[in-house]
């Protein structure tokens, strides 16, 4: 997330980066106005200094500032930055739904991300990760079996697979996906009602990558979030037949 000072950095960077003409001070303090930003003209006056000293800004006599080339490249970067929080504030927005066809949207595109990190683990993950998961299964077959939930090793089970694939997007949208605790416990519930076979999906998976099938892993996967889909549009039947 931006701070206060970035984002008052991006919304003047941004006010130049529309124009080659000199701004002044008056209309970036009004554009900053609009934004909900009430800054004096003193501290405007400081901002732009700033933004001078660190090349992002030039003066040009008494019509104002223009934007250089690396002032250019740092609105660009804070507007990246922006944006990423943005939809990723969607993101975590739409996983906290119950409704039936934003369930599945989530599980499709879990399909396309998870399926590839499966076959990426099954092709770097190392004996020690391989453990690591299967103690996890572990506990999570036991805690399943004794009627209790699953749900936190479920996370750090696609947590560690994601590890063992070596791909740092891929183990930020996994990291994403875990911060919402909403998600895992409804289709856990939905699959609880259902009998589903969440532990011997996981299992098999985890097989595929000990062996480093990365195919097999691959279409175990797609297979869970298939059987989990499933199970989403059945519990939905159920409800609508009550």
């Amino acid at each position: 997330m931006l701070s206060e000072k970035e984002e008052q950095e991006r919304i003047i960077l941004g006010e130049l980066h529309k124009t080659e003409q000199p701004l002044g001070s008056g209309v970036l303090k009004e554009a900053l106005r609009l934004a909900g930003m009430e800054l004096s003209e003193a501290t405007v006056g400081r901002l732009l200094r700033e933004l001078d000293t660190r090349g992002y800004t030039k003066r040009v006599g008494f019509q104002g500032r223009t934007l250089t080339a690396a002032g250019s490249a740092r609105y660009e970067n804070l507007e990246r930055e922006r944006q990423r929080v943005f939809y990723g504030s969607e993101l975590l927005k739409s996983f906290n739904t119950h409704r039936k066809q934003d369930l599945i949207d989530i599980l499709v595109a879990r399909r396309a991300v998870e399926g590839e990190i499966a076959r990426l683990a099954a092709l770097h993950a190392t004996p020690t990760e391989v453990r690591h998961m299967l103690e996890v299964l572990e506990r999570q077959e036991q805690l399943v079996n004794s009627g209790q939930s699953g749900v936190e090793q479920d996370s750090e089970f696609h947590h560690l697979l994601a590890k063992a694939g070596r791909n740092k997007i891929l183990i930020a949208v996994v990291e994403l996906i875990k911060q919402e605790g909403q998600f895992s416990p409804v289709l856990e519930y939905i699959r609880h009602q259902l009998r589903g076979t969440m532990v011997q999906d996981h299992r098999e998976i985890l097989e595929a990558v000990q062996k480093h099938k990365p195919d097999a892993a691959y279409r175990a996967m797609v297979n869970h979030i298939e059987s989990l889909i499933c199970d989403v549009e059945r519990y939905w039947e159920r409800l609508n037949k009550k």
